[in-house]
């Protein structure tokens, strides 16, 4: 982290934060990791989004894991980020974008 925390604020470099990959660290790495994404969120620009258990990178589609997609999509809200559903077959990817949609949405409704 201490290279890209130096690098980030001088230079036009972008992040991408897998969101399901922070899931499967172990508790301090993953706080860890988390605050450096929390600092330079203005520079995270893609997230990769598929769901685990957070033991194994399963990339399962949505809402089979234990990430509170809720809290990310409040704190990725933003148009210029690219959000990249990494399941497989399509019909999975359809199925994890639906869900995904379901929690925005009620996540919208909440804060109204």
């Amino acid at each position: 982290y201490e290279v890209l925390e130096s690098l980030l604020p001088e230079l036009p470099l972008y992040l991408t934060w897998d969101i399901g990959h922070s899931n499967t660290l172990d508790h301090d790495e993953k706080q860890r990791e988390e605050a450096f994404f929390l600092r330079f969120l203005h520079k995270v620009k893609n997230v990769h989004l598929h769901d685990n258990w957070g033991k194994v990178d399963e990339h399962n589609i949505i809402g089979e894991g234990n990430i509170n997609w809720g809290y990310y999509l409040e704190l990725l809200d933003s148009k210029e980020r690219v959000l990249i559903l990494e399941t497989r077959p399509r019909e999975l990817a359809v199925l994890s974008m639906k869900r995904l949609l379901n929690v925005w949405h009620h996540n919208n409704k909440l804060t109204k």
